[in-house]
């Protein structure tokens, strides 16, 4: 058997983050966030629905815009222990955080659930993934449940913080009202022998 050296050196250097703003008639403003160092499509699709999300509200004339102004926050470092992950966004921005009337953290929207089992491998079961909610308790979290009730959310649980699995929970001990959003994947927390 042969033998395998590698050797490298490594370097600090910052990190990017990506913070997009669209102005709206008040100066406070609602955080939608996300994080940008997962592995795949399906941990890291939250960017995708704030460029959505984005083209909707910026295609909208002035008057018909919400009156808060819209910020887009997408950060590395969920994946890496070392960086400060949301609390190094919060802490760079604090003007935008002041002004917060409410943050919404998203994570692995959209998926569907797949299960690993002895007769069957790895497949579909046909069910969406199960999807957490965690949110401010009060106003925060009758406007969550309300919503999730009137569109007939699937496979949903309402959660409240403090203990929080997610990336939500920086705005929350910051004293931001939040709503932490994240769809399983199921493989992601499964244990299996």
């Amino acid at each position: 058997r042969g033998r395998l050296t590698l050797s490298g050196t490594v370097k600090r250097v910052p990190t990017q983050t990506v913070t997009a703003i669209l102005p709206g008639a008040s100066k406070e403003t609602i955080i939608f966030n996300t994080h940008t160092d997962g592995q795949g499509f399906a941990e890291e699709n939250g960017g995708v629905a704030f460029v959505q999300l984005a083209r909707y509200f910026g295609s909208l004339s002035r008057n018909k815009r919400l009156k808060r102004t819209l910020v887009f926050a997408a950060w590395p470092g969920h994946m890496a222990s070392d960086l400060p992950q949301t609390q190094g966004w919060i802490d760079a921005h604090t003007d935008l955080v002041d002004a917060a009337a409410a943050a919404l953290t998203v994570e692995h929207l959209g998926c569907t659930e797949w299960d690993d089992t002895i007769d069957k491998g790895y497949h579909p079961t046909g069910q969406p993934e199960l999807f957490g909610i965690w949110t401010t308790q009060g106003k925060m979290f009758e406007l969550t449940r309300d919503t999730v009730v009137k569109h007939n959310i699937p496979r949903a649980a309402l959660l409240r913080p403090p203990v929080q699995f997610g990336v939500g929970a920086a705005f929350q001990t910051s004293g931001v009202p939040q709503i932490g959003a994240i769809a399983g994947p199921e493989y992601l927390v499964k244990i299996s022998d």
